[in-house]
């Protein structure tokens, strides 16, 4: 382990001429101006800084904001797009602290994050916080305590939940940025694939953990590894075994209208990291590995692809595929078990965007006969899809009626079967087992709105409701339910930047 950390440390460290780039704080995906900026991707307004991949960096939003034409847009989207360029810009030259807190009550029927799937108990609360982060030469760091009473009955938050006030930091890393490079250590939200929707590799689903990221290329052409410790979870044996698990892909933007990645991902139970380095080479897919050097099969492997792809009048489509533990013989001791996403963004008259969205994940995804110990899961989150044996549809649309305000009426079909990533794969004969929706099939129709806005230019009011319309609720036949689902939080947020001394 510490020869790995010492790698890390070693190409971080790396001289750099002076030529190089600056290191850039990420935007964390809650940051009050992501909203805005994925509205204004979506219609068209400014370039995706970096298409199938989240968070972005401060400095790649700012460019992108500064090169968009609004020249012919209305006033709601100037106004925005002048607003971000003031938040995003450095107030200082040269290394640079950036300082802000923000408060504020918030209440919901639902504790979970995920309004589709809403759970938990209804509550009151109230929440503050604190977002410190620095840009010093290839040097980043950022650090975000979190006090939020919701958290106590959300059923996806792993810490503890007998506090009144329940604690953590949403955001902690330190980053380096040599040229060519990217090092960080820490906890910090990320989401491979299409935007808006879990990625099937990676996404932020679990709430954000410690974990290393390493980044390799030119804008063209890099490689992507993220590495980091699950929870201990009983073996077969009874006993307490140690889980990692790591993801790397490959980005190609060969041409500006198309970005293409291959990837894969692997969860392993080993005394460390490096007891499986075969698991850590990115250029060598885990499932030839186990084979090729007769491993024992230890480990759950998944291998993903995504595309990007611009089409004419601003139309964007993306899309991205997981086949789960790749059978390469004849003999199967499982099935493939598949998963796809396919989303298309249409901007309308550079004020909204429509999307079309459908998402699908087989039965036994992320599974194992092994039980808990390989499921794709941290303390029974998914890393990547928190749900499979489903299938998705939705169709949305974001505007911008007034400036620093979006809103986002959805249209949604989630059809649920009774398959649960955290059971063990079934002992069925393979054709036997349903692909897909096993048992009685849940629907759920959701006639959904959020929104988010500023008003005087340091309150942020976001909330979203819906209405569900609930067939076969739990899975059990003619459990029938109409619910009436929403949250609301209100922030004041006030700080600044300063020169560091």
């Amino acid at each position: 382990m510490r020869t790995f950390v010492a790698l890390l440390l070693a190409i971080g460290l790396l001289p750099r001429p002076a030529s190089a780039q600056q290191g850039s704080a990420y935007l964390p995906l809650g940051a009050w101006e992501m909203p805005y900026v994925e509205h204004l991707i979506r219609a068209g307004i400014i370039r995706d800084p970096d298409p199938l991949t989240r968070p972005l960096r401060r400095a790649d939003v700012l460019s992108a904001v500064r090169a968009a034409d609004t020249s012919e847009a209305p006033r709601s989207i100037r106004a925005t797009v002048r607003k971000l360029d003031r938040a995003l810009s450095p107030k200082h030259d040269g290394p640079v602290v950036g300082l802000h807190f923000y408060a504020g009550p918030s209440a919901g029927t639902f504790a979970r994050r995920d309004p589709l799937r809403e759970d938990g108990n209804k509550y009151v609360s109230w929440q503050t916080g604190m977002e410190i982060w620095t840009a010093m030469g290839p040097l980043s760091m950022s650090s975000e305590p979190f006090f939020d009473r919701r958290l106590r009955f959300d059923p996806d938050y792993p810490g503890d939940k007998t506090q009144p006030f329940a604690f953590r930091f949403t955001n902690a890393y330190v980053s380096l940025e040599p040229k060519y490079a990217q090092v960080a250590y820490g906890s910090v939200d990320r989401n491979w694939g299409p935007p808006g929707i879990e990625g099937l590799v990676l996404s932020s689903s679990p709430y954000s953990y410690d974990h290393f990221y390493l980044r390799l290329g030119v804008p063209h052409f890099r490689v992507e590894s993220v590495i980091g410790q699950l929870d201990d979870l009983p073996g077969a044996a009874g006993t307490l075994q140690h889980r990692w698990w790591s993801a790397h892909r490959f980005v190609f933007k060969i041409w500006p209208w198309m970005t293409g990645v291959l990837g894969q991902g692997t969860l392993w139970r080993r005394d460390g990291p490096t007891g499986a380095t075969w698991f850590l080479n990115p250029t060598r897919l885990a499932v030839f590995s186990r084979e090729d050097d007769q491993l024992a099969d230890s480990a759950n492997t998944v291998v993903s692809g995504d595309l990007w792809l611009r089409l004419p009048s601003g139309v964007v489509v993306q899309a991205q595929g997981l086949i789960d533990d790749l059978s390469l013989f004849h003999t199967k001791t499982a099935p493939n078990r598949l998963a796809g996403t396919l989303l298309v963004d249409v901007p309308v008259g550079k004020t909204a965007g429509v999307r079309a969205l459908w998402t699908v994940v087989s039965s036994i995804t992320y599974r194992t006969f092994e039980g808990p110990v390989t499921y794709w899961a941290r303390h029974g989150i998914g890393l990547a899809r928190n749900f499979d044996d489903y299938s998705q549809w939705t169709l949305s649309a974001t505007m911008m009626p007034a400036p620093h305000t979006v809103v986002t009426p959805e249209l949604t079909l989630l059809l649920q079967g009774e398959g649960d990533l955290r059971k063990p794969t079934p002992e069925l004969p393979i054709p036997k087992y349903p692909f897909l929706l096993v048992g009685t099939t849940e629907r759920t129709v959701r006639l959904g709105f959020a929104g988010r806005t500023q008003i005087a230019k340091q309150l942020d009011v976001s909330g979203n409701a819906g209405l569900h319309f609930i067939a076969n609720r739990g899975n059990v036949a003619g459990a029938s339910d109409t619910r009436l689902v929403g949250a609301l939080t209100v922030n004041y947020r006030f700080g600044g930047e300063f020169k560091a001394p």
